[in-house]
């Protein structure tokens, strides 16, 4: 999502609710992330190619698979990535070191937002991601 350079701090990765480690193993939850990127080239139109990137982004992390895009995904973890050490915080990790590898031309900022709260992602899904897809 583009915002202006001054409502984003660089490398912010905030995560809103409960992380894996508060969830039942092996259960569904519903989880949401937003990217929020500025940049003095970037354009509303680039959105959807840098929403089209994130399911390879996040199919390099080893022990996890990523399904599905824009507004339908799945993401497993495995245990083993899990007792490693693997949390929500290292989805957004990956999404900001990848985005502003790849697309530093346009984003001079980038910050992640990674929400589990069911009621919040539903608002996330209705509000930002079908209305931008």
């Amino acid at each position: 999502q583009m915002k202006d350079l001054s409502e984003i701090e660089d490398h912010k990765i905030e995560l809103i609710g409960p992380d894996i480690d508060e969830m039942e193993v092996g259960s569904k939850q519903q989880i949401a992330y937003v990217v929020e990127v500025a940049g003095k080239s970037m354009q509303a139109d680039f959105e959807p190619v840098f929403e089209r990137k994130f399911h390879s982004y996040l199919n390099c992390i080893e022990g996890i698979m990523h399904t599905g895009q824009r507004d339908m995904i799945r993401l497993r973890i495995s245990k083993e990535a899990y007792n490693a050490g693997f949390r929500l915080k290292h989805i957004g990790e990956v999404l900001y070191a990848q985005i502003k590898n790849e697309f530093d031309a346009v984003v001079d900022k980038c910050q992640v937002k990674i929400y589990t709260i069911p009621e919040d992602c539903t608002k996330i899904r209705h509000e930002i991601a079908v209305p931008t897809f």
